[in-house]
């Protein structure tokens, strides 16, 4: 009556669904929940850090011409993570130590992805422990697909490639599609794709 509440389905209008979970998420679920513009924004900058550390490491992986050997250190580290998060995760649910955990292999993959040469075994690991452990809080990080227009515009590009015979252009842009889980296929009657 004092109209001082917001409901679900009005904050998803304004904020990020994935923002309101990963807030809700990392507070244990025996405590209140302290909802406020400031927490909200506290978790933004925490989720958007997190999605930066992946896709920094991401694109090392990618873009990496040499493959280092196992680093054996960080996959030393990386199985303390785990071990902590799996404890935290074992003492009725501590989201708060768990939580902490996902932060410092967010650094261990920030120092990683600066390093001259990366394992991509190890970098690979590295992911998988991450987006296991977000997934717990119900946290995704999705590739953002490219649009439908860029797609079409670098078929065009690669079949002007593929009519002046340059074919390690056209083998790099179908590598790149194919990378963004586009599927070309050469046709008599063209090139067509689908996701």
């Amino acid at each position: 009556s004092l109209g001082n509440f917001v409901t679900v389905h009005d904050l998803v209008k304004k904020v990020d669904p994935q923002i309101i979970r990963f807030f809700m998420a990392t507070t244990q679920y025996r405590r209140p929940i302290r909802y406020s513009q400031e927490n909200l924004d506290e978790a933004k900058n925490n989720l958007e850090k997190l999605k930066n550390a992946r896709e920094n490491l991401t694109y090392r992986l990618k873009n990496e011409d040499q493959d280092a050997d196992i680093d054996a250190a960080v996959i030393t580290e990386l199985s303390d993570h785990q071990m902590d998060f799996l404890h935290a995760m074992d003492d009725d649910f501590n989201v708060q130590n768990g939580i902490a955990t996902v932060y410092d292999l967010a650094k261990q993959m920030n120092v990683y992805s600066e390093e001259d040469h990366i394992s991509k075994a190890t970098a690979k690991d590295m992911l998988e422990t991450f987006d296991k452990m977000l997934a717990v809080f119900g946290i995704e990080f999705k590739e953002e697909e490219l649009p439908d227009a860029k797609v079409e515009e670098l078929i065009k590009e690669r079949d002007e490639a593929r009519a002046k015979k340059d074919f390690a252009r056209s083998d790099e842009i179908r590598d790149q599609l194919k990378e963004q889980g586009i599927i070309l296929e050469d046709t008599p009657h063209g090139t067509r794709w689908r996701r």
